[in-house]
């Protein structure tokens, strides 16, 4: 259950997850690989394009993000700043 809004989520498909405890390890394993197909699905995808100035913030708890590969040449800044829950 997500700690500020209260909605449930599933929190198994961002590569850092390798089995389910209570099932069979293939089994787990392709229930894994089922919802990470799911989750990725283009329906669900957002894509941003940066440009200066631009400001993009999400929530790691409610998000599947990934990075895409950027031209060498254009330098860009990144931040990450995290907030914790009080």
């Amino acid at each position: 259950t997500h700690w500020y809004t209260g909605r449930r989520a599933l929190y198994a498909v961002s590569g850092s997850s390798f089995e389910i405890e209570g099932m069979p390890a293939r089994e787990g394993r392709q229930l894994l690989d089922q919802l990470k197909q799911h989750a990725t699905h283009p329906r669900y995808r957002e894509s941003v394009s940066y440009r200066p100035g631009d400001v993009v913030i999400w929530d790691n708890l409610a998000l599947l993000h990934a990075a895409t590969l950027t031209d060498p040449s254009m330098p860009r800044t990144l931040w990450r700043i995290t907030v914790k829950a009080p």
